[in-house]
């Protein structure tokens, strides 16, 4: 199996993993907010998108085991459905840490009372798995983006059209026969 396809495969399958506690971390603070009584912007935005990414991720990691040729397949689309995915995650990102520093001024959750510091702790965990999944789908998208541009300008070839499956890292041969020893 090629590298970048085992990156894309590594990539993803931590964004899941990472959103399934996301979602039940959302879902207690939604459930049972003890500040309002009403869902807050980083809750909802959380919620969908968090659902959003457990149905995406499952299809991107399985179709290319089914079909071969599904035009959802090619790197332009992939792109497109990660780099939204990425910036959907900065969003929920932003919008938890903002309200973490309205709800909880203090970086430190051990100074506030005893019923409060699991709703930070809680929190906290909300901010740092968001943050983790918006870089990890960055770092894909990144390396998705200059990998096919240069495939792009190296060979001429079609590489936008072709499924992540099925493309090559090339390694140029003066650097595969250096010898760091």
């Amino acid at each position: 199996m090629a590298f970048f396809y085992t990156y894309r495969m590594i990539t993803l399958g931590l964004s899941f993993i990472l959103s399934v506690p996301l979602l039940g971390l959302l879902a207690h603070w939604t459930s049972a907010n003890p500040f309002r009584k009403t869902v807050l912007w980083f809750d909802s935005l959380g919620l969908i998108l968090v659902s959003f990414t457990l149905i995406t991720i499952p299809i991107m990691l399985a179709l290319p085991e089914i079909r071969k040729s599904a035009y959802i397949l090619y790197t332009v689309y992939e792109l497109i459905i990660v780099c939204s995915l990425w910036i959907l995650w900065v969003v929920a990102a932003a919008l938890a840490i903002q309200q973490k520093d309205v709800v909880f001024p203090m970086d430190d959750c051990t100074v506030y009372s005893d019923n409060l510091i699991s709703w930070c702790d809680e929190l906290s965990a909300v901010v740092g798995l968001a943050v983790t999944v918006f870089v990890l789908l960055l770092m894909y998208t990144l390396l998705l983006v200059v990998y096919a541009t240069v495939m792009t300008s190296r060979t001429g070839s079609r590489v936008w059209f072709k499924g992540v499956k099925n493309i090559q890292i090339r390694i140029p041969l003066a650097i595969s026969n250096l010898n760091l020893a």
